[in-house]
């Protein structure tokens, strides 16, 4: 599988990415989609296999989550 870099946005329905949008509970525990409703979008780096549109990740301070 091979990765390639790209961006979306973080809004307040979850991350965009081109017209899909993902989410994890991650996200959905700590609130990130709630944190960004003031200043939404949040433009974010996002990492995908151009073959699937299933799940991105995102890389955070502490690793990496999948999306």
């Amino acid at each position: 599988m091979s990765f390639e870099r790209t961006y979306g946005y973080m809004c307040p329905e979850g991350i965009k990415v081109e017209e899909h949008i993902y989410s994890c509970p991650k996200a959905i525990r700590e609130q990130w989609f709630e944190k960004v409703r003031e200043v939404s979008p949040v433009k974010v780096d996002v990492f995908r296999d151009p073959s699937s549109i299933d799940e991105i990740c995102l890389l955070l301070s502490v690793g990496y989550v999948s999306v």
